[in-house]
């Protein structure tokens, strides 16, 4: 008889394990949201549930897109688009070339202390091509939770440099 008590015990456990397995959730950092545990971003503010950094940073270009798609009414047509393509010796993200011949340059800021020298690189770049440039710099997210991203201390010098040379420097978090 207490073959029967056992065998369903352990057919339960089974069932337990399961379902364990079935409705194992990521929680989000940022909204609190409990997502499927095969889901990369949050199912409901889209923000990545992982800290694989190359995923946060395919995430936060493709974010940045998103939004310049939703204003293509305030840009003209976009001739071509790259991929890790260099500006002197600087590999940006992504950059952008647009019917007007002006360029957005996306690059994906890892470390606070490269922005000035990459500034520095688009200005000599642009000293010589005198496109109208906008260099995004896309911030990474700190994983920690909301609006913890990395700030950049940037001179007001610099950024009027790069004004000079018809290149606009934007800071793009998406919790600014």
């Amino acid at each position: 008889m207490e073959e029967k008590p056992l065998r369903l015990d352990k057919e339960l456990k089974s069932i337990k394990n399961k379902l364990k397995y079935t409705y194992r959730t990521k929680k989000c950092k940022f909204c609190g949201h409990k997502n499927p545990h095969n889901y990369i971003y949050c199912e409901k503010c889209s923000r990545p549930l992982t800290t694989d950094q190359e995923i946060i940073k395919e995430w936060l270009i493709q974010k940045y897109l998103l939004l310049l798609l939703e204003k293509i009414s305030d840009h003209p047509d976009i001739v071509a688009t790259r991929r890790k393509s260099k500006i002197g010796k600087v590999e940006f993200d992504y950059i952008i070339e647009l019917a007007d011949n002006s360029k957005i340059l996306l690059y994906v800021v890892q470390e606070e202390k490269k922005i000035v020298d990459i500034i520095n690189e688009v200005i000599d770049y642009n000293q010589i091509n005198k496109e109208k440039i906008r260099l995004v710099f896309l911030l990474l997210l700190n994983q920690s939770g909301p609006n913890n991203s990395i700030i950049p201390n940037v001179d007001d010098k610099i950024i009027n440099d790069a004004k000079n040379y018809n290149i606009e420097i934007i800071f793009f978090d998406e919790f600014l």
